[in-house]
Parts: structure tokens; sequence; C-alpha cells
């Protein structure tokens, strides 16, 4: 499936997509702008009675044919593109109106297939069967996972000859030091760095080896 826009930039969902209703109606106040779900080309936009797709139910209208399939936006009040016109996601199309079978203000946003069955209910997609993103928004790719390289992951402890708490933690051989006065305050330490193992050592050399380990 796609990914696409809302193509308001606020609304109030009246009707989901359900069986006998096609789409998805998203309430506004007269006027409101209507935008382009995704890039596309203008299909067709008119008054419904003389196109297949809703009929004169569908009121003024606008039709985008996508490289995966189309968008439909029914009921508008005005539309300012074109057939055969290249759009933009993003891009004002038409503006919210009540025209056609309407109780009142709003868009009827459908997706249909690249090769829809106009005539039959059963070819409509549900939206929600897309990615559907706010208007203006973007889809931030999750953070790619950093490459330890099967390195140990493990925090050291040690004490020194005063007992006073002489700690340092090697993160992926990253060493450093600071000073820790209790084994609750070095588990919080390992805790915050998502450490799960902490290793107390009496003197300098398991310290040297665990250094070692970890560059390993």
């Amino acid at each position: 499936m796609a990914t696409i826009s809302w193509p308001l930039a606020n609304f109030t969902i009246t009707q989901e997509f359900h069986s006998g209703h096609t789409g998805i109606d998203l309430a506004a106040p007269m006027g409101t702008p209507i935008y382009a779900a995704d890039d596309g080309i203008v299909d067709s936009s008119g008054d419904g009675a003389d196109n297949g797709w809703m009929g004169a139910i569908a009121g003024l209208y606008v039709l985008i044919r996508h490289s995966w399939g189309y968008t439909g936006y029914a009921h508008v009040s005005s539309y300012v593109v074109y057939a055969g016109q290249s759009v933009k996601r993003g891009q004002v199309i038409a503006y919210v109106g009540s025209t056609g079978m309407s109780t009142g203000p709003h868009c009827h946003f459908e997706t249909l297939p690249l090769n829809p069955n106009w005539s039959v209910v059963s070819g409509r997609v549900n939206p929600r069967s897309h990615t559907i993103i706010p208007f203006g928004g973007e889809i931030t790719p999750p953070p790619t996972p950093s490459i330890r390289k099967n390195k140990k992951m493990f925090i050291v402890f040690y004490a020194d000859a005063f007992g006073a708490g002489q700690p340092g933690w090697n993160v992926v051989g990253t060493p450093r030091r600071l000073i820790l006065t209790s084994q609750d305050a070095a588990n919080n330490i390992a805790r915050q760095l998502g450490i799960a193992n902490a290793y107390i050592c009496t003197s300098s050399a398991p310290w040297n080896k665990f250094l070692a380990a970890s560059a390993a």
C-alpha cells in the first residue's frame, strides 16, 4: 500500500469506511482547503453527474490518479485543478462544500485501486489500508541501530586502598572515570547506561583485564 496524507489540515471524522460507505467523511467549515493526498495526475474534476465514479451523489468532485491507484474527493464547493494536470502532495485542489448528496460541509475521501470497478462498491479500498500521515507531515525513518561489532558491554568498578571507591567504566572499549561512594550509585550508573553486567574489583589489575576484553 501507499503512504498518503490526509487531504485536510484540520477536520473531524464523521463517518468511517464501512459496508455501504465507500470512504471516510472529513467534516470541516465551508471553504476549507482540500489538498492532494499524494503526487499524481488529475483524472477528472467537475460534476459527479457526468462521471461514473460516484455519480450525481458526489456533487462537485476531484479524482486523482497516482502510481498506486486513485484518490477521490467529493462534495466540494469548488475545484481548482483539471483533467491531465499534474499535482503534488499538499497542493490545493478544491475547497470543502456540501454539494451532491450531503448533509453538511465535508470532504468524502476515497481510495481506489489502479483498475477499479467503478460500478460496484466492492471496488473501493479503505483509505486506512494505506499509511496516512498528517497534512504537511513526513515519515521519520527509525534510527539505524549502531553496529557494535559484538564487543562486550559491561561496567566495572574497583575500590582503592582507602575504600572510597575509585571506579571506572568501559562501554564498547571507551574507558571513563568517576567517583562513586556506594554500590547503589554504581548500579544506578549501570542502569542509565543500559548495561546489565557490573563487576566489582579490588585492584586495577582486573580493571585492565576488562579493558583488554572489551577491545577483543
